[in-house]
């Protein structure tokens, strides 16, 4: 074989790149188990039918804000549930605004939607850009688990 007839290593690679456009559903929110099933739901119905190559699925931005809502559909019913907290963290920092109703299921929301993603790339052996959450800063510490760095909410993607 001359140089010129061998197999190029840096030719045509087929890659498949599938966006995802998602109708958002309070069910799909009601705990940590129900949005994992939704989420590995819709990577099932994107890679039915692609070819077996590298696979990037991208969801839509804020698919994890409603995570935020602790398995509420409303905002009204999540801030009852979480009223005095939210008013005492506020009261505490009144230029937190509203984030500061949110704090109490952060963490719950963080996990939920880290977790949910992390396994479902595992599971189906994709890259998954998970669109983004709502979320402040967290750290994950082998010893001390994950901790709260700041009160401030960020657009956080993973």
């Amino acid at each position: 074989m001359t140089p010129s007839e061998e197999p190029s290593s840096l030719g045509p690679r087929r890659v498949n790149l599938v966006a995802l456009q998602v109708e958002l559903r309070a069910e799909a929110y009601a705990s940590p188990a129900a949005f994992r099933a939704w989420v590995h739901g819709l990577c099932e119905d994107a890679l039915g039918g692609l070819s077996p190559a590298p696979t990037l699925l991208a969801f839509p931005e804020a698919v994890g804000l409603p995570l935020l809502f602790g398995g509420s559909s409303d905002l009204r019913a999540y801030l009852r549930r979480h009223g005095p907290l939210a008013l005492g963290a506020l009261l505490r920092r009144p230029w937190g605004g509203l984030a500061a109703a949110f704090l109490p299921q952060a963490l719950a929301a963080y996990r939920a939607y880290r977790g949910a993603f992390a396994e479902a790339a595992r599971t189906f052996g994709v890259t998954l850009v998970a669109g983004s959450a709502f979320l402040p800063d967290f750290d994950e510490e082998g010893l001390r688990g994950t901790h709260l760095r700041g009160r401030r909410f960020f657009n956080q993607g993973f």
